[in-house]
């Protein structure tokens, strides 16, 4: 009976993260750091580049 109970309670929708704009602000962010985030490690490039521009994105 109380699993009846359960189900038939009506669950509230979750409120969204994230508005459009700032899922579209994310995204563009994202795609102008792309070739630093998806990069491989090499002499030029180091995980404290990467932290950087994760950083940048997280500025906007």
């Amino acid at each position: 009976m109380h699993a009846v109970m359960l189900t038939e309670k009506k669950r509230e929708k979750r409120k969204l993260n994230w508005t459009k704009i700032e899922t579209e602000v994310l995204a563009a962010a994202y795609i102008e750091q792309h070739a630093l985030i998806n990069g491989n490690f090499s002499s030029t490039l180091s995980g404290k580049d990467k932290d950087l521009a994760w950083e940048k994105i997280a500025e906007q």
